[in-house]
């Protein structure tokens, strides 16, 4: 009875200072419970946590949670010792989770330096590194149910010094030390996914990928795409000369006109042939010579518009004049026949 008589009252015989305090202490317990919630979500990620250890964390989280829902009216030192307690209890799994991440991936790192193409590996080096990498895999597995920090961080520099004893050079033992420092800042699965990638290039490169007939059929290959590119020539060619045949007619016409041209190109392709044979070569006044203009004109353009507009503007002389004098000539006989 007086238990449940406290929790009615117990909120409100505290004094006004002292319910600020529970305040700020509930607050400081849940901004600890959300941090350690984003830095194992995080380190799962990134591979520097294990899901074990990741979801011992979260686990832990919701009963610090339950614990402050389920105790509205705990007073300082009850929040004080739950919250040291939960603390404690998350430090321990990332105090020996995180650096057996970090051991871990140092060792599958070393699988990586070795299989690297540096002159400066000597084999009996490249030998070294996969016989520590070997012998910190088989020695963790036997024991990574029970160890510590401390174990881990004396087996990696164990292991460093050994390997950079093996080093006559002190310019690159400084290098390889260096580097050999910074294996631990990746995950196990990152050095796996590296590892499976570098070993796929050498098989490819072992079973002769790069061959002398790959590079023959590839050349094949290209040269397939040769007649599309060449047929695209010829129809834009085509549809050019198309246009520059009806320069005397509106500029609608010579539009249509080229791509008429371009569409029926094989046909016509021989008609003007028969045409440059029979008449001699063909005016060309544009690539498409749909606007009109003259050279004094076109020089007040910059350059880059200039080249441009060459492509679609033509400049108009006599031979056009006549041809299309010639045009409406036609167009009137044609007019007064039908009349008559």
């Amino acid at each position: 009875m007086s238990g449940l008589l406290d929790r009615l009252t117990g909120a409100n015989s505290y004094s006004v200072e002292e319910q600020d305090r529970i305040r700020q202490a509930r607050a400081d317990f849940n901004g600890s419970i959300e941090t350690y919630q984003k830095r194992a979500l995080e380190n799962k990620e990134k591979g520097s946590l294990s899901p074990e250890g990741a979801e011992a964390i979260l686990k832990r989280n919701v009963e610090a949670q339950e614990w402050l829902a389920a105790h509205p009216t705990a007073r300082i030192l009850e929040l004080q010792a739950e919250k040291d307690a939960y603390t404690q209890d998350v430090n321990n799994v990332l105090d020996t989770d995180i650096p057996k991440a970090n051991f871990r991936s140092f060792y599958m790192g070393l699988r990586y330096l070795a299989g690297l193409d540096d002159p400066r590996l000597i084999k009996s080096l490249k030998d070294t590194l996969l016989k520590e990498a070997d012998q910190l895999e088989s020695w963790y597995n036997k024991n990574k149910d029970s160890l510590n920090k401390i174990q881990l961080e004396q087996q990696t520099n164990d292991s460093q010094t050994r390997i950079l004893q093996a080093v006559e050079d002190a310019n690159y033992r400084s290098v390889l030390k260096g580097e050999l420092e910074g294996l631990k800042n990746k995950s196990a699965q990152d050095w796996t996914d590296v590892l499976a990638a570098t070993e796929k290039n050498q098989e490819i490169i072992q079973q002769g990928e790069f061959r002398w007939t790959d590079i023959w059929n590839s050349f094949v290959s290209q040269l397939q795409k040769i007649p599309g590119l060449i047929f695209f020539i010829i129809a834009f060619f085509v549809g050019s000369l198309a246009a520059n045949s009806v320069i005397y007619r509106p500029a609608i016409y010579r539009v249509l006109y080229f791509f008429y041209g371009a569409l029926f190109s094989p046909i016509l392709a021989f008609y003007f042939l028969i045409q440059r044979i029979r008449c001699g070569p063909f005016p060309l006044y544009g690539v498409l010579p749909v606007l009109e203009s003259t050279p004094e004109k076109e020089e007040t353009y910059g350059m880059v518009t200039y080249l441009l507009r060459s492509l679609v503007t033509y400049f108009p002389d006599e031979n056009i004049s006549r041809w299309a004098g010639e045009y409406e000539t036609c167009l009137n006989q044609y007019d007064q026949g039908k009349a008559t």
